[in-house]
């Protein structure tokens, strides 16, 4: 293999830092809170130029004149990189077993050396995961780590083996997202089919927080970013974005949807018969005028009042995750951007 640049850890950390410094992923994040506060602080005396997000991959840029590669697996072996220096691929191999995410670092085209990370979960999603689950949807992990990391949140949050995708490019997730969509419509019939139209289909829900999920999100019937934590490019390509990192607010929010659609349907359907009998009353003289106003206005306050109810929804919720909160002691879902299809039947 090919010998290792002459390079201390301290200044491997500290042009990986300068580098993470632009990056948006969430694997940037970690890689700077675990560097230190005096690396970071060297790390911003770095010049970086023609820095560039490469996609499903890493990122790369000149850091004080040195080409500086910092990327994932896909990365590795478009570099040669695991063939290069065996003995850091055995290592890397290994924490990557363990459900570690390795980070490799490159200079000048040659590779330098390797960062592990560990995932830290979030504590909400395996009480989110069985809230979707209980309200009948079908969770899938599309993500870009490896198999081991993947493996490992998805036990966590109750995600069965065969749901969870690992080491996916945005293309990828882009493609399994618009494969399951067709499964959708071919089992409705097709888009032009009465059963399409008179009872609709399942409807297929994006999340996502990172640049590498914007495609997906995009091809999604509904594409959901998460906004604290959420790239610009995601925030932009979804349909909607949820200003915080708890992953209970997808249920929540599909809870809240359904609700409306059933005072939807409950308001329309007694509009309609109150009015069919006014109407009937009238045409036989049994009301007059004044008896159908009342009648309609009295139509309108009722419509009006429940559709009303659906404000107490938040209360039950805020019980639900008080509940959650409970159960749950600190290890939740995948806090580096990993990204989950939801596939729920349309009401």
């Amino acid at each position: 293999g090919k010998p290792r640049p002459a390079l201390g850890a301290g200044a491997l950390l500290r042009w990986a830092c300068a580098l993470e410094a632009r990056a948006s992923h969430p694997v940037a994040a970690a890689v700077l809170a675990g560097s230190g506060a005096a690396v970071r602080i060297a790390a911003k005396q770095c010049k970086v130029e023609q820095f560039e997000t490469l996609p499903g991959e890493g990122a790369s840029a000149l850091v004080d004149g040195k080409l500086v590669e910092i990327g994932g697996p896909a990365l590795a072996a478009r570099r040669g990189w695991a063939k290069d220096d065996p003995a850091l691929a055995k290592s890397v191999a290994a924490w990557e077993a363990a459900g570690a995410t390795a980070v490799w670092v490159g200079v000048g085209g040659v590779v330098a050396g390797a960062l592990r990370c560990e995932d830290a979960l979030r504590a909400t999603a395996p009480g989110a995961v069985a809230r979707l689950r209980a309200c009948g949807v079908d969770v899938v992990m599309l993500t870009g780590d490896n198999v081991g990391s993947a493996l490992r949140a998805g036990a966590a949050t109750g995600i069965p083996e065969s749901d969870v995708h690992a080491g996916l490019t945005p293309a990828r997730k882009m493609e399994i997202v618009v494969a399951r969509v067709a499964a959708l419509d071919a089992a409705a019939g097709g888009k032009g089919s009465l059963q399409r139209r008179f009872l609709g289909r399942g409807t297929l829900a994006m999340v996502g927080d990172g640049i590498n999920d914007a495609p997906a999100l995009g091809a999604a019937d509904v594409g959901i970013a998460m906004g604290v934590a959420g790239a610009a490019a995601a925030m932009e390509t979804a349909d909607v974005a949820l200003l915080t990192n708890d992953l209970s607010r997808v249920a929540e929010t599909i809870a809240i949807g359904r609700l409306c659609l059933t005072k939807i349907r409950q308001n329309i359907a007694f509009s309609l018969v109150s009015k069919i009998i006014v109407l009937t009353l009238s045409l036989m003289g049994y009301t007059g005028l004044w008896e159908a106003v009342v009648a309609d206005v009295g139509c309108a306050l009722v419509v009006i009042l429940n559709g009303m109810t659906v404000l107490n929804a938040g209360d039950e919720e805020k019980a639900q995750k008080a509940k959650d909160a409970d159960q749950v002691n600190g290890a939740g879902a995948g806090g580096k951007g990993s990204a989950c299809v939801s596939q729920a039947n349309r009401d």
